[in-house]
């Protein structure tokens, strides 16, 4: 399974680890290479699109995601639980840390936009209206509605594409949450006196 989780992260790695190079390679029976990693990426992608923020919307209350049309749940807490007898615990974080190399690549896209922005002159120009036109901060800016649509016409010219990205960032997030708690929940039913002890390991060490 690390096999498997390592294989597939190298979408989104510079330094890639060849199937050779792994170091949980086997030396006396070697893995197959053939397709690795598929079944974890196939199986985040179904997630994804299972949870798709156009289709679906998370119920926090129930950390459940429904149908948008039919209010319908799609994904709920079982489906995690039914997830991690089917993968274990190493699958299960594999799946998480795949999703964290996946929210990182989002969030790479995302600032090299607004780096690519933020070169525009008529962005820069409207960010520098922006700040005269509030500044000082207690400053009633006159028929607001009409104003900072000005501005978000000058300044956010993409910010259909940002929301789009902060929509698969969240997503992930969720996504991740979740598999975070399954994973909290098994370790303190299976290794309870370890998850204690690392629990106040990681309260002193954040204090």
């Amino acid at each position: 399974m690390n096999f498997v989780m390592e294989q597939a992260c190298n979408n989104f790695t510079k330094n890639k680890i060849l199937h050779f190079q792994s170091l949980y390679q086997s030396k006396e029976v070697a893995l197959a290479v053939t397709n690795y990693g598929n079944f974890l990426r196939k199986l985040a992608e179904e997630l994804l699109l299972l949870t798709d923020p156009k289709t679906t919307t998370f119920l926090m209350a129930t950390n459940t995601w429904y149908d948008t049309k039919l209010h319908q749940p799609v994904i709920t807490p079982d489906t995690f639980s039914t997830m991690e007898k089917a993968l274990d615990i190493p699958g299960m974080h594999g799946l998480d840390k795949l999703f964290s190399f996946m929210t990182a690549d989002l969030l790479q896209n995302f600032f090299r936009m607004i780096k690519n922005d933020l070169e525009e002159k008529n962005v820069r120009d409207g960010l520098a209206a922006m700040e005269l036109g509030i500044t000082p901060n207690f400053k009633i800016v006159g028929e607001p509605m009409k104003t900072f649509a000005a501005w978000e016409s000058k300044v956010l010219s993409k910010s259909g594409s940002y929301m789009l990205l902060l929509q698969k960032i969240g997503q992930l997030q969720l996504l991740r949450k979740r598999i975070q708690y399954q994973l909290t929940v098994a370790a303190n039913s299976n290794a309870k006196q370890l998850y204690g002890a690392m629990s106040v390991t990681n309260r002193y060490e954040t204090s």
